[in-house]
């Protein structure tokens, strides 16, 4: 009977100060996945870095030795105005080139700001061929950030968020991440 005591009392007494039985062997990462891995990011850091650099804005320095014909000034205010119908239009001064982003038929830039319902809008102008337009990259911006502002929106919905709007979030993600990926750029923009 002592015997019995004993042991039913000194099993679970050893098998709660039993040291853990060996765990299964955790497969680590090859040293070739994680540099993997370490390049990705770090092309991911390069390509953020040369996205948000190129984000249009007002430029600074070296502007075209002629200014905007009075031509070229209609061109630009109607195409500001097809773009933000109504808005007031006020346009800086014009630079000479283009970022290669925005093709070898870009000659110049100028920067527009528009105003209308208390809100101002800044937008960069590219003459391709003979024709004022939105670039490629200022087009991108432009798409880029109407989607932010979607997500911002969406996101302020209290959890849990209806399915409706958590597919839209979801579609959100997978466009940023497919706009991310088709960012205008070349190799001379890139170095």
């Amino acid at each position: 009977m002592t015997r019995v005591l004993l042991l039913s009392i000194a099993l679970p007494l050893l098998w709660l100060f039993s040291p853990p039985a060996p765990a299964e062997p955790v497969e680590k990462k090859s040293s070739e996945q994680a540099q993997q891995r370490l390049k990705e990011r770090r092309l991911l850091a390069r390509k953020s870095t040369s996205i948000y650099s190129s984000k249009p804005r007002r430029f600074k320095g070296e502007l075209r030795v002629e200014n905007l014909t009075d031509i070229e000034v209609r061109a630009i205010v109607s195409e500001a105005t097809r773009l933000i119908p109504g808005a007031m239009v006020m346009i800086d001064a014009v630079r000479d080139g283009c970022p290669c982003a925005d093709g070898p038929d870009c000659s110049a830039q100028v920067w527009v700001a528009t105003y209308q319902n208390g809100k101002n809008t800044g937008l960069t102008l590219s003459k391709i061929g003979d024709r004022w337009t939105l670039g490629y990259v200022q087009a991108w911006w432009l798409e880029y950030e109407a989607m932010r502002e979607e997500q911002k929106l969406l996101r302020r919905t209290p959890r849990p968020r209806p399915e409706a709007i958590q597919d839209r979030l979801d579609e959100l993600s997978a466009l940023h991440r497919l706009l991310w990926e088709e960012f205008p750029s070349c190799e001379e923009d890139e170095q």
